[in-house]
């Protein structure tokens, strides 16, 4: 079963594009990307960012994909400031 569930996640991964639904987007938002992320790469985040109108693009520095972990307490800046 675990086996089954990769697959279907990684089947989402490649097949499931809702990019041309971006512009739909009208709340604030926060798009927020480690500088040295490998999964989620800067260019996708600046994708979001640049297709999401009234949206907030944030590079985290020297950290990757897990930048909530690795820098908690940045993290919690970046979103409280957003918030506020």
């Amino acid at each position: 079963q675990v086996r089954n569930t990769y697959i279907y996640q990684a089947n989402a991964l490649l097949n499931h594009d809702t990019s041309d639904q971006l512009n739909s987007i009208k709340a604030e938002t926060l798009v927020i990307v480690g500088s040295e992320d490998i999964l989620s790469p800067i260019s996708n985040a600046k994708f979001l960012a640049d297709n999401i109108t009234n949206s907030k693009l944030t590079i985290v520095s020297d950290t990757a994909h897990m930048f909530h972990v690795e820098k908690p307490k940045q993290f919690c800046d970046y979103i409280t400031e957003f918030l506020n």
